[in-house]
C-alpha cells in the first residue's frame, strides 16, 4: 500500500511538471499569435496602401496618356495654324499658346483652378499653367470664372 501510495504521488508530481510545460508553452504560442496578427495587420493596412497608390498610378497614366495624345493633336494643328499666320518680321504667333500660358491658381485639396485674387484661395495657393491645370483634371472656379 505504501508503495502504491508512493508511485500514485510521483505520478501526479509528473503531471503537474507536464501541466506547467505544456501552459508555459501555451503562453508563447499566444504571444506568437498576437505577433503574427499584429503583422498580419500591418502588412494588410501595407496592402491596401498600395493598392490605392497603383489606382491613382493607372488613373494618372490614363490621364497623361490621354492628355498628351490630345496635346499632340493640339500641337499639331496650332503649329499648322502658326505656320500660316506670320507676320511681316518671320516669327510666327500662336494664339491658342498664350491662352494656354496663362497662370492659374490650385489649392492643396481642391479641384478648380482661379484666379489670383479669388476668396477661395485662403488656405493655399500653388501657381500653375492653365494648359497644366486642365491636364491634371482641374475645372475653372465658378466663383472667378479665370
Amino acid at each position: 500500500m505504501n508503495t502504491q501510495l508512493t508511485e500514485l504521488n510521483t505520478k501526479l508530481e509528473d503531471s503537474k511538471k507536464q501541466i506547467t510545460n505544456l501552459q508555459d508553452a501555451n503562453k508563447l504560442l499566444q504571444e506568437d499569435k498576437s505577433k503574427l496578427e499584429e503583422e498580419k495587420h500591418s502588412l494588410e493596412n501595407e496592402k491596401n496602401e498600395l493598392t490605392t497608390k497603383v489606382e491613382e498610378l493607372e488613373k494618372t497614366s490614363t490621364t497623361s496618356s490621354t492628355t498628351t495624345s490630345s496635346s499632340s493633336q493640339t500641337q499639331n494643328s496650332s503649329s499648322s495654324a502658326s505656320s500660316a499666320k506670320s507676320s511681316s518680321s518671320g516669327t510666327t504667333v500662336s494664339t491658342n499658346d498664350n491662352s494656354q500660358s496663362y497662370t492659374v491658381y490650385i489649392t492643396n485639396t481642391g479641384k478648380k483652378y482661379h484666379s489670383a485674387s479669388c476668396s477661395y484661395l485662403k488656405n493655399s495657393k500653388i501657381a500653375i499653367s492653365l494648359s497644366d491645370a486642365k491636364a491634371k483634371g482641374y475645372t475653372a472656379c465658378s466663383k472667378c470664372n479665370p
